[in-house]
């Protein structure tokens, strides 16, 4: 169960959204290139995907062989979908997904910066301004406090 909504107001994502709109990066927004459901096409093994969103569904799908799932993902447009699908995926076990998902993530995010020049060059701007402590508008130290209220308070995945 997501326990985002237990954040204390002025900590929730909608809260620091818009402390400075404009200038604000979500990670959780299709339109941030940093987002899984960021639509940008990029390849491996010569297949292409759309966003790191398909390439994770489709791989949970081939991981616990299910075909047809992992077809419908393959065939989604919008990362909406890919997640929808890569919820029925069954049989499904949590415990082995946890070991392999995190290699998959980086292998999917390796490519897509690897073969995108402007994202990349996005990533090494988020890099610059992280070393100064702001980014767009939130402070790095905003973002710790979630990520250790999360920890704290425990966040389940939900896929």
């Amino acid at each position: 169960m997501d326990t985002l909504h237990k954040l204390p107001r002025n900590l929730q994502p909608e809260a620091l959204a818009t402390q400075d709109k404009g200038n604000m990066s979500c990670f959780w927004l299709a339109s941030f290139p940093f987002s899984y459901h960021h639509i940008v096409p990029f390849t491996v093994d010569s297949k292409v995907y759309n966003c790191v969103e398909q390439y994770l569904m489709y791989q949970k799908a081939i991981t616990f062989d299910h075909n047809e799932v992992a077809n419908k993902v393959s065939l989604a447009k919008t990362a909406s979908e890919h997640r929808s699908f890569g919820k029925t995926t069954s049989p499904f076990d949590g415990t082995l997904w946890r070991q392999v998902e995190e290699k998959i993530a980086k292998k999917a995010l390796q490519a897509k910066f690897s073969q995108n020049e402007d994202l990349r060059q996005e990533l090494r701007n988020l890099w610059r301004l992280a070393r100064t402590g702001r980014r767009h508008g939130v402070q790095v130290s905003d973002c710790m406090t979630i990520a250790l209220w999360i920890k704290q308070n425990g966040r389940e995945k939900t896929y």
